[in-house]
């Protein structure tokens, strides 16, 4: 569908007709004022608070009106978040807010051999995967996708993530299949991870990833750092020169995120999401100085994408005698 007419949707359907709820979170570790679905946002909270925290609910609003009333409510709010879809978004001062993409992509060039990997994790994976006899097998058999996608892909992604679980329909699927096909990761034979994937020109698209049965102890096997790895192997094979791997939120410390980077994964916009999460603090205290710390962030930085971080060892009174750009920066670019 078109970038633009698919957000045009989104914004309608989730922003445009309901009104948006705004929520002031507090706990031990301060308060976060939250505009949007629980459903959506519940990812930022969880990385600000450790647990449970009283809510108190400020009403509903319309997205055009978001704007006024967060100014009158933010003040007494260590972070301020509102999740907008990519029109609503402009009706908030660029100045005022950071631009956090709610999703990324990630891409990564084919290496020539296993040994250009550089990150050590990884390299430690190829080791591992050698020394557990793990291999890889390719299947075009439509039996063997529709076996991965109802004992592998549904419930394995429904139970690694919970509510937050999107699933992709099997007709999409299987019209992906037939474009590429299903990679698998077997030890002694039998299949204990596998992918679907499709080529497209010259990059190989990762489209599914799953666990056997769903069983999440194959984690621990490095069944799925073998997927990627075995995804570069079949890559170079093909002749392909990059890997899509599609998305990840926008923060560096998130597992995933990591998973992806160490294979030499580079960040880049993902164009199929239509919502930003904005966020405001008032000044730079220690709440803010400890989310930043565990939650270093991508925002929007001109054409570009930049990482937002502090420092674990800055302190709230030396914070407060610094600028926020300053005491938060400098950016680390991520894309090339």
């Amino acid at each position: 569908m078109n970038p633009f007419l698919k957000t045009l949707l989104h914004g309608v359907r989730d922003s445009g007709l309901p009104a948006i709820p705004l929520v002031l979170h507090s706990g031990p570790e301060g308060k976060m004022l939250v505009a949007g679905e629980e459903r959506w946002t519940r990812y930022f909270t969880g990385r600000f608070f450790a647990g449970a925290t009283e809510k108190k609910n400020l009403g509903s609003f319309r997205a055009w009106q978001l704007p006024s009333v967060l100014r009158l409510h933010r003040a007494s709010a260590d972070i301020t978040l509102a999740r907008v879809d990519l029109f609503s978004r402009c009706l908030f001062p660029a100045h005022e807010y950071l631009r956090i993409p709610e999703w990324i992509g990630m891409v990564a060039p084919v290496p020539a051999t296993n040994a250009a990997f550089t990150n050590s994790s990884a390299q430690n994976d190829i080791q591992a995967i050698a020394k557990k006899g793990l291999s890889a097998s390719v299947t075009h058999r439509q039996a063997d996708l529709e076996l991965h996608l109802e004992q592998d892909y549904y419930p394995y992604t429904r139970l690694r993530h919970g509510e937050d679980a999107y699933t992709y329909p099997a007709p999409f699927l299987r019209k992906i299949f037939r474009r590429g096909g299903l990679l698998q990761v077997l030890k002694e034979g039998k299949p204990v991870a596998g992918l679907v994937f499709e080529k497209q020109k010259d990059t190989f698209q990762m489209m599914t990833i799953a666990c056997r049965n769903g069983d999440p102890s194959h984690m621990n096997s490095r069944a799925l750092a073998a997927l990627y790895l075995f995804s570069f192997e079949y890559a170079r094979s093909a002749g392909l020169s990059s890997i899509d791997m599609r998305g990840c939120r926008p923060c560096a410390t998130d597992g995933l995120f990591f998973v992806k980077r160490k294979w030499g994964g580079l960040v880049r916009e993902n164009r199929d999401i239509s919502f930003d999460c904005l966020i405001h603090w008032p000044e730079v205290n220690q709440p803010v100085l400890d989310f930043f710390s565990r939650s270093p962030l991508l925002f929007r930085d001109g054409h570009g994408l930049s990482l937002l971080a502090s420092h674990p060892e800055l302190h709230a009174e030396k914070a407060r005698q610094a600028n926020a750009v300053r005491v938060l920066s400098p950016h680390q670019k991520l894309t090339q």
